[in-house]
């Protein structure tokens, strides 16, 4: 499932796998899948962005906000530019997470 929009909040809750972006707006999703065979990126230019993945995903992440703060729900590393990149269990696809002028959290789901 893939969301996309220039100006407006994007919505996303699915059992599967999602993407999204906006240009201006937020973006709340939820992916339901923990094995994921490919990237996944939420992106925005002025929003925030929250995605909820499941608590046993394995993936890398690379989250950044260069006008707001970076959270995580996970034990990930944050970088001296206040990003976040790490490796969630034993690692796989990329899950990118970013916005310019907003805030990024990463939520646990069940």
């Amino acid at each position: 499932m893939f969301g996309s929009t220039v100006s407006g909040d994007v919505h996303i809750a699915t059992a599967e796998l999602a993407e999204a972006s906006t240009v201006s707006g937020s973006i709340d999703a939820a992916i339901g899948r923990s094995d994921w065979g490919r990237d996944l990126a939420f992106t925005t230019v002025s929003g925030g962005v929250i995605v909820e993945i499941p608590g046993n995903t394995n993936a890398e992440v690379w989250a950044t906000a260069e006008n707001g703060t970076v959270s995580s729900d996970f034990s990930l590393p944050v970088l001296q530019d206040g990003s976040v990149r790490g490796t969630l269990g034993s690692g796989g696809a990329l899950l990118r997470l970013a916005t310019v002028d907003g805030s990024v959290r990463l939520r646990r789901g069940s």
